[in-house]
């Protein structure tokens, strides 16, 4: 190990929480906003949906707020994230997925080092993630959607562990890793995950269920992340 890295903190396990449908609703989250669109007669409601719709089907990010921005550029775009955090307030439990806040919960409670990766527009991804409530939680918004790939670039081989950045730690301050474990709702991030990281596949649904026809090595499937904290715990028993 060389001079700098005795510098750096050593931890044994880091989790990598994707947002969108995994500690994030989604649907939810574009449907405040389109409730608050409707509202507004400037912006095409419908052709923002099918936008979104049409993203949906292809399996990319859509860029809303660069999407309203693009198509109506005298639109105050400060004003519309202003009322959707307002309006986010009273509604913060149902932009959530199922067993989100038990599984943070879980991960804070038993010390475990963890932060949020998320892919998308960074405006958006991070009005989202403040709007729930858990917006005091590290994050990383990436512009790749090859998750596998940037956990891979951490990988340091002077010393055969991860040198995770300091942007996903409250102290901002990196940290050697020895296992990295993925959380993620898209199968494609695991395709290429680095020796030393494992990962969970947030499947979501039993019709999702049903397309899954096979998983990589070293991932397990979960409907709901709080799923996991039993498989942790049988994992920390081995």
């Amino acid at each position: 190990m060389n001079r700098e890295n005795k510098q750096i903190k050593s931890i044994d396990t880091f989790y990598v929480l994707d947002f969108d449908r995994c500690l994030g609703n989604v649907d939810a989250s574009f449907g405040l906003l389109v409730d608050i669109i409707k509202g507004l007669s400037a912006i095409d409601a419908v052709k923002i949906q099918l936008a979104y719709k049409d993203a949906e089907n292809a399996m990319v990010s859509f860029s809303v707020l660069d999407f309203i921005k693009k198509n109506c550029p005298d639109i105050n775009l400060d004003f519309i994230k202003k009322v959707y955090s307002e309006r986010a307030k009273s509604i913060q439990s149902s932009l959530l997925e199922p067993g989100s806040i038990k599984f943070i919960d879980f991960l804070n409670l038993t010390n475990r080092d963890f932060c949020i990766m998320s892919y998308g527009e960074k405006n958006w991804q991070n009005l989202k993630i403040l709007s729930t409530g858990i917006g005091n939680l590290p994050r990383l918004i990436v512009s790749s959607h090859k998750k596998d790939s940037i956990i891979a670039s951490w990988f340091d081989t002077s010393n055969h562990k991860f040198i995770v950045p300091k942007v996903c730690f409250l102290d901002n301050q990196p940290r050697l890793v020895r296992e990295i474990i993925l959380i993620d709702d898209k199968l494609s991030v695991f395709d290429n995950l680095p020796d030393g990281a494992r990962g969970y596949l947030v499947i979501g649904s039993a019709n999702r269920a049903q397309s899954i026809k096979k998983v990589p090595l070293r991932v397990e499937c979960v409907n709901h992340v709080d799923e996991i904290i039993d498989l942790e715990i049988r994992h920390s028993k081995k």
